[in-house]
C-alpha cells in the first residue's frame, strides 16, 4: 500500500481501483487522454446514433481503463440503440482477475463467451 505522501495531492475523477505502481501508470495515461468534451464534439457527426441494433455492454469491475463512466460515456454514443449492460465482478466468474483484455482470454470460454454467444443467439434465432 502506498504512504500517504505517495497519493495526489488534488481529488480523482475516476474511482482508483487498486493501489500499485502499474494502476498509476495506467491511471496517468487515461488523465492525459483525447476523452471528455473534444471527442464528444467528433462522435457528434458520426453515424452511431444511426445505430438500433441491440447491444450488450460487457464491463468488468476490476478494469482500469473501462471503468463505469468510460463505459456510460461510450454508450451515449448510441442514443438510438437498445443496451443491455452487465457490470461482472470477476467472481462472478469464477476467477480472482479480468481486467481490460481479459474477456478475450480462452479461460472464460465456458462463462463469459458462453454468456455473451448466448446473448446473440437469442437475437438472431
Amino acid at each position: 500500500m502506498p504512504s500517504a505522501s505517495s497519493s495526489p495531492s488534488t481529488p480523482r475523477e475516476r474511482p482508483r481501483l487498486t493501489e500499485s505502481p502499474r494502476a498509476d501508470g495506467i491511471r496517468a495515461r487515461l488523465d492525459a487522454a483525447p476523452f471528455g468534451p473534444g471527442l464528444d464534439e467528433e462522435l457528434r457527426d458520426s453515424r452511431y446514433a444511426q445505430v438500433r441494433a441491440p447491444l450488450l455492454s460487457l464491463s468488468f469491475s476490476d478494469d482500469p481503463i473501462a471503468t463505469p463512466a468510460a463505459v456510460e460515456a461510450l454508450l451515449a454514443s448510441y442514443p438510438n440503440a437498445q443496451i443491455e449492460r452487465r457490470w461482472i465482478r470477476p467472481r462472478e466468474a469464477g476467477v480472482r482477475h479480468i481486467g481490460h483484455h481479459g474477456f478475450f482470454s480462452e479461460r472464460h470460454r465456458d462463462s463469459l463467451w458462453r454468456a455473451a454467444l448466448d446473448w446473440i443467439d437469442a437475437r438472431c434465432a
